[in-house]
């Protein structure tokens, strides 16, 4: 939803800024390798030991679980190369996208 939201501020803002000549385009990336998860994951860790007597303990382990040890720990997330790329264009490019929408694939077992 919060997606959405940014997706139709974005397109607002564009109709908006376009009598000043300004582009308005939006960076939507996928899953990249960073360390943004992290300080969620911790918080989301001290929850489960707070609540590991509630009704809901059982699904908190789980989830604490896939979140310490990936289901495919030779996958990863790619770097933000593209990303980055995405947001150099955007600034620099005298036609820019009004949507740069990154999909990236993981990398598998082989590096591909």
């Amino acid at each position: 939803m919060s997606k959405h939201a940014i997706e139709a501020y974005t397109d607002s803002l564009s109709v908006e800024m376009r009598k000043f000549g300004v582009h308005v385009a939006v960076v939507e990336p996928g899953n990249f390798n960073s360390n943004i998860g992290n300080g969620e994951r911790e918080r989301f860790i001290k929850t489960f030991e707070a609540v590991s007597e509630n009704i809901y303990a059982e699904e908190f382990e789980r989830y604490v679980e896939r979140l310490e040890a990936p289901e495919n720990p030779e996958e990863k997330d790619p770097e933000p190369v593209a990303a980055a790329e995405a947001v150099y264009h955007a600034l620099t490019s005298e036609q820019p996208k009004t949507r740069y929408l990154i999909l990236q694939q993981r990398a598998g077992r082989n590096g591909e």
